[in-house]
């Protein structure tokens, strides 16, 4: 830490000290993580209690790489954290240090916690992630999805999400013979947008009523929504 505050007094923008900083935050994490994993290990090998210890080197850890944010290699730094044992919320906690909420949302979608998928996705405002996710979330918590892109009104463009609803519909389609009752969500936003935006583009009337007349678990009502739509 010495060594590394005195690299940093010196120009930390060049090259030279920007490369040994980056080199010397590394090794600092990596012990921080051998250590940590070796407390885990010793509570479960010798059962000695030690939740204080690891609390205390993780919340050490912590303020270090918030007292050197602007010094360290966030990439590097997720992998190196990543070997730690118990390191969901080091890793959550790092990268909010970051702000980067797609690392966050990668990480919760790749553990299949599509609650917490969704909830990230109300701190991201790139739509090009949205897009992107959009049919995995869909497929897995598609009215929380939906509502999402409710929420996101004009800003976002429904016909890049029209793949996505067909998609959704097929699997629709294919669970139809399950006894639970189940809502095309997809034809539920498509309807929305159009009632509460009246687009002129003939893909979104083109495909309500594709999903309408195709919908095998359509109601007696559903000729007075084809010719309503």
């Amino acid at each position: 830490l010495t060594k590394l505050q005195y690299l940093i007094s010196k120009d930390p923008q060049d090259q030279f000290y920007k490369v040994q900083i980056c080199l010397l935050t590394n090794w600092i994490t990596r012990n921080y993580v051998k250590i940590l994993n070796s407390l885990i290990d010793t509570s479960i090998d010798c059962s000695l209690e030690t939740p204080q210890e690891i609390k205390q080197l993780e919340k050490e850890l912590l303020s270090f790489c918030e007292s050197n944010v602007s010094h360290l290699d966030f990439e590097t730094l997720y992998q190196i954290v990543s070997n730690y044992e118990k390191s969901n919320h080091l890793l959550m906690a790092i990268a909010k240090l970051n702000n980067d909420w797609k690392f966050i949302l990668k990480y919760w979608i790749q553990r299949e916690n599509w609650y917490e998928s969704l909830k990230v996705m109300n701190n991201i405002n790139d739509l090009s992630v949205i897009y992107q996710y959009s049919t995995i979330l869909m497929i897995n918590c598609p009215e929380l999805t939906i509502e999402k892109w409710m929420k996101l009104e004009t800003q976002i463009d429904p016909i890049k999400l029209i793949p996505t609803m067909l998609t959704f519909f097929s699997l629709y389609q294919k669970n139809s013979q399950q006894k639970d009752p189940k809502i095309n969500f997809g034809l539920t936003y498509l309807q929305w947008y159009i009632n509460k935006y009246k687009p002129k583009d003939k893909i979104y009337y083109n495909t309500a009523l594709y999903m309408l007349i195709n919908d095998i678990n359509g109601s007696e009502s559903t000729d007075d929504k084809v010719i309503q739509c």
